[in-house]
């Protein structure tokens, strides 16, 4: 992760968005420094505790396990509710909760697999200006012009637009 993509996180996070927050605190612990671990344990209970945000409280349980594997978000379980939340917040257009659930999507370790709507949702996020977005979908090889073009044929479908078959 780059330094502008770290700068954008921190601010995020500073702004309490706590999705950005949230991952803040993933990276850390992911980090496997020993100072680092307890800071984004920390920073991941405060998202938990005072945000509220579901998938915060899973890492949570997940971490107080004596033996967790890294990246911890690959394998603290997603619960419904959790995603429910995440889904909730994309719809609104938050570009950190379509960074996180298109990344756990593309994995799909916690969630079933669906790179289709991960490349969707990373496109999306990347195109709204999340560097960290942006830097996944280069690291999958995924197409932000693709996620656009998408959203788009969804309108034109969505409305019966005749031009529709033109832009499939």
């Amino acid at each position: 992760m780059n330094e502008n993509t770290i700068r954008q996180l921190n601010d995020a996070a500073y702004n309490n968005n706590g999705f950005a927050i949230t991952l803040l605190g993933t990276l850390l612990v992911n980090s496997n420094l020993s100072s680092n671990i307890n800071k984004g344990m920390n920073i991941i209970w405060g998202a938990a505790d005072g945000k509220n945000v579901l998938w915060a409280k899973s890492l949570k349980r997940y971490l107080r396990s004596n033996q967790y594997e890294l990246p911890i978000h690959y394998h603290a379980i997603l619960d419904s509710d959790a995603r429910e939340q995440l889904e909730n917040y994309v719809a609104e257009g938050d570009y950190w909760a379509m960074t996180i659930l298109g990344d756990l999507l593309y994995q799909g370790r916690v969630v079933p697999q669906d790179r289709d709507t991960a490349e969707i949702l990373l496109g999306r996020a990347a195109y709204m200006g999340c560097l960290y977005a942006s830097e996944l979908v280069n690291e999958y090889g995924l197409s932000t012009a693709r996620a656009i073009a998408s959203e788009i044929l969804a309108k034109f479908e969505k409305k019966n637009n005749p031009k529709y078959w033109m832009l499939k």
